[in-house]
């Protein structure tokens, strides 16, 4: 038999054989669990509440909804008053809430309030609600 044969013959053999000795196998998995995005919302786009008389006060409820897969806890902040001296806007019920996963609501009331010494004339106030 010549050389190459006998290579070829104990290739074979050798295969074989190792094949047979690898009776499990280990692959490992690597991977990173992350928390479910959060995703609020609110069922109103602004906050019209049109024209306040000196002394009084509107309130408007709105509702935000989370509609992630992680409960939202929020963080209401009220930023940038362009309105005059004498007027104040005031949130029940946001920083610190806890809005339930998939689907869970809470009702906000935003609440306009106008001294008697109010400066009339427009204005715009911004709320800034997130979650974490």
């Amino acid at each position: 038999m010549n050389i190459h044969k006998v290579a070829a013959l104990l290739f074979v053999l050798m295969a074989g054989t190792l094949a047979y000795a690898v009776t499990s196998l280990s692959i490992p998995s690597n991977f990173n669990i992350v928390a479910s995005p959060l995703n609020i919302s609110s069922n109103l786009a602004s906050l019209e509440f049109g024209n306040i008389i000196q002394g009084e006060f509107k309130s408007m409820p709105f509702t935000i909804t989370n509609s992630g897969g992680t409960p939202a806890t929020l963080q209401c902040t009220i930023q940038d008053p362009t309105l005059t001296d004498g007027v104040e806007l005031t949130l029940s019920a946001c920083t610190g809430e806890v809005v339930s996963a998939n689907g869970g609501t809470l009702v906000v009331t935003a609440t306009l309030t106008a001294s008697t010494t109010a400066t009339t004339g427009p204005g715009t106030i911004t709320v800034e609600i997130s979650a974490a």
